[in-house]
């Protein structure tokens, strides 16, 4: 049974709305337990980074559901942030297991993450350049090149497998206590890689989406 714009519109709003809720809720808890240290550890800052933009990709994907047909400028400004805004979490959630894989001690693949993210930092510039906006039926961003809508999923998938491998490749602890504790991080990374990968796989049905409607005119 097909779902009426206004209904999609309406789900689409109140799923925005929670995301906003939920990350501002996290970064203001996370801010106050560590203060002004998080400006000086990696990991923490790429964190906050990724909740930050996450909250505003967010709010400004909520605030395009309000947009009216007849304001196409608006629907491509509101889609042009809300895109700089999700490359920008991309990117820092992707960072943040790079440092978490980095304190693994590991050998193989050891600097490869790092280089595909500073990579996918160049690619999702570009991505954003190439950002456009059409209204299904509310405003939504889109990319007007297919080719590289492709080349920043598949970027995102070889640098989930790269740092999933370089993680769960680590040493193991020298005692018990050492080796519950790893245990505690791979289940921990694995969740969030398992996280990622769900992101990563709305984003490819969203891009098969655009090749359909773009093969279709």
């Amino acid at each position: 049974m097909a779902v009426s714009g206004s209904i999609q519109a309406l789900i689409a709003a109140f799923t925005f709305g929670i995301l906003v809720n939920a990350a501002s809720a996290a970064i203001v808890l996370f801010t106050k337990g560590y203060g002004s240290a998080v400006f000086r550890n990696g990991l923490r800052l790429a964190l906050v980074i990724f909740l930050a933009s996450s909250a505003l990709w967010a709010q400004i994907a909520f605030i395009s559901t309000a947009i009216d047909t007849t304001a196409p400028s608006a629907c491509q400004v509101t889609a042009t942030f809300s895109t700089i805004f999700d490359q920008v979490a991309r990117v820092a959630i992707e960072q943040y297991m790079v440092f978490m894989a980095q304190q693994e001690e590991t050998k193989p693949l050891r600097f490869l993450p790092q280089l595909m993210v500073l990579a996918r930092f160049v690619v999702g510039i570009v991505f954003v350049a190439l950002t456009r906006s059409e209204f299904q039926p509310n405003c939504v961003p889109t990319s007007s090149q297919v080719p590289v809508a492709i080349t920043v999923t598949a970027m995102d998938a070889t640098i989930l497998v790269l740092l999933a491998v370089q993680f769960l490749s680590g040493r193991q602890g020298k005692s018990a206590q050492e080796d519950g504790g790893r245990a505690e991080r791979v289940k921990g990374f694995v969740g969030l890689i398992a996280g990622v990968a769900i992101w990563t796989g709305v984003r490819l049905l969203k891009t098969r989406r655009v090749v359909r409607s773009l093969t279709s005119r």
